[in-house]
């Protein structure tokens, strides 16, 4: 992913600005964001943002903010939401964004 993109969307994480959210990129009832949520603000302004709609980001859109197009969001996501339902990832709780950040930092 482009270091000056990963140093930004490491610190929203890090911040406490966003409320942590399951399942969404972003519920503008409860203000509450995932992972990849936080992403957006990040990368889009406001005024640009579809703010709600659709839950994942798509690999276009993930390649486009620099991420590697072998890249497997499944990680990031098991850890945001709490679940695993394949075993694959070995998630067995929810990781707060700061955890989350932790990790990206060390492995994207």
């Amino acid at each position: 992913m482009k270091p000056e993109l990963k140093v930004k969307w490491l610190a929203a994480l890090r911040s406490g600005e966003y409320r942590q959210e399951k399942n969404v990129l972003h519920n503008p009832e409860t203000g509450g964001y995932c992972c990849y949520g936080v992403l957006r603000p990040v990368v889009t302004p406001l005024d640009e943002r579809s703010a709600g709609k659709g839950t994942v980001l798509s690999r276009e859109q993930l390649v486009e903010y620099g991420f590697d197009a072998a890249f497997n969001r499944s990680m990031l996501e098991c850890m945001n939401d709490g679940v695993d339902p394949d075993n694959e990832n070995g998630i067995t709780r929810q990781h707060t964004f700061a955890e989350i950040a932790d990790y990206i930092e060390a492995n994207l």
